[in-house]
């Protein structure tokens, strides 16, 4: 069973910290393991196996504040480091947990539209779903909007859009993800074990929400801010 985390904060060795949060969700079951962060571009790291494979790859002098991590239990597609999650396509960056019931039909239109895909994963055809109708709005909002309407089946997700990289998305449906509210961070998570070594307040997440948040204390939560 798949994990997510993600982290926006205060903190600037962001790789130690996308770490310390998926090691939290090993519990889950997992063959491979990936994290996604901004250090001026967007920068994956994916391992096959443990995390502590992934931990191997860790940059001591790495600098960062916003990222995503994932821990893969294979569904679409065998265990390797090019099904590892994160996915990024284009100008946008994801971890995704669920099913995507309709990937091959929109990997069919996508096919059309000019994208080519590297993995065997129906997470691949989500990011590359974004970004498709990335280029239709500039409002991120949108874009997940959009893609809710689009898309069959189950998804708990966290995104990176290039145009703001200061900013972590964060949408499901179907799926666990909760947001941790922190003094000096902002957290996502499928499972609360993972937040707990930075704050004690979360909300849990209910469908089509989608959460906007950046290092600020403040989050903005598209639907339902109050329950906060």
């Amino acid at each position: 069973m798949c994990g997510i985390f993600g982290y926006i904060g205060k903190k600037t060795n962001i790789e130690k910290v996308l770490i310390e949060g998926i090691k939290k969700l090993e519990y889950r079951g997992y063959d491979s393991a990936g994290m996604a962060y901004v250090d001026g571009d967007v920068i994956m790291k994916k391992a096959t196996g443990k995390i502590s494979e992934l931990e191997k790859k860790i940059d001591e002098n790495s600098i960062g504040s916003i990222g995503i991590a994932h821990t893969r239990w294979a569904t679409h597609g065998e265990a390797n480091d090019i099904n590892a999650h994160p996915h990024r396509v284009g100008s946008v960056t994801i971890v995704h947990n669920g099913i995507i019931e309709n990937y091959m039909e929109l990997k069919d239109l996508l096919v059309k539209e000019g994208y080519v895909f590297t993995s065997e994963t129906d997470t691949e055809v989500a990011c590359a779903l974004l970004d498709y109708l990335k280029k239709t709005t500039d409002d991120n909002l949108e874009v997940i909007k959009k893609f809710s309407q689009r898309v069959k089946g189950s998804y708990a997700m966290g995104i990176i859009f290039d145009d703001e990289k200061d900013i972590l998305y964060a949408t499901k449906k179907d799926s666990p993800l909760i947001v941790g509210l922190g003094k000096d961070a902002n957290l996502l998570a499928s499972d609360v074990s993972a937040i707990l070594n930075f704050t004690k307040k979360y909300c849990l997440l209910d469908n089509y929400d989608i959460v906007k948040f950046t290092s600020k204390k403040n989050v903005y939560l598209q639907q339902r801010y109050e329950k906060c």
